[in-house]
């Protein structure tokens, strides 16, 4: 697992972590396990946050073998705006380097049919060139985190709702109507749950497979699980 922070520098020096699934995987299957420590990887930004202006963190990171792919979000007088940036892993987990190439990810608005008729994935190649993007389903409250793609063209995303967010305030929900509410969820206002799209040739819709509804707490709305496996 690699673990990107937001801001990478935070410390002083500027790593990624890492936590290997074997320990990971132990520290599940033991009653009583000693705290997991993340070890660093030395992360080389290549002065590519002092070349977006309003640089507000790095929000997600994916990898294609050796290659690493990242977001970054950024808030300039005129609103939010979002980059994508790649580099390479050095072998042995040594280190990261970025490379000054800057994508923009146009912006829309977040997901929910009162506020996005049309919501799209953008898409881009391996050298971060834009391509023709996907439709979209529309779907209420926020999609934050996804998995990684299956052969089948399938992965899970967080979708989530805090009630502080009242432009996404509905009064119908597709999903809870075809799937019904978690127990939980009949009891509080806030939303957190995980859904099973699939990419296809039409765009990326959901699948037949039920929500996972997370048990909530009350007065708490979380978002930040990390689904980067």
């Amino acid at each position: 697992m690699i673990l990107l922070p937001q801001y990478p520098d935070f410390d002083g020096d500027s790593h990624l972590y890492t936590l290997p699934k074997a320990d990971i995987e132990a520290y599940l299957a033991t009653l009583d396990p000693e705290p997991l420590i993340p070890q660093p990887i030395p992360f080389i930004n290549s002065g590519i946050v002092s070349l977006i202006d309003g640089f507000q963190g790095f929000e997600a990171i994916a990898f294609a073998g050796d290659h690493v792919y990242l977001t970054v979000e950024a808030e300039l007088t005129e609103g939010m705006r979002g980059y994508l940036v790649a580099g390479q892993m050095i072998p042995g987990l040594r280190e990261v380097v970025l490379e000054v190439v800057i994508s923009e990810i146009l912006p829309q608005t977040k997901h929910g049919v009162k506020v996005n008729e049309a919501p799209i994935a953008h898409c881009f190649g391996s050298d971060l060139k834009a391509q023709e993007p996907l439709p979209f389903l529309n779907i209420e409250y926020r999609v934050t985190d996804a998995t990684s793609v299956d052969s089948n063209g399938r992965f899970w995303v967080i979708n989530f709702y805090d009630p502080r967010d009242k432009n996404l305030q509905t009064d119908s929900d597709a999903l809870a109507d075809c799937f019904g509410w978690g127990a939980s969820h009949s009891t509080y206002n806030q939303v957190e749950r995980l859904v099973e799209l699939q990419i296809t040739n039409d765009g990326i819709g959901l699948t037949d497979t039920p929500p996972v509804f997370l048990q909530l707490l009350r007065n708490v709305a979380r978002k930040d699980y990390g689904l980067g496996f």
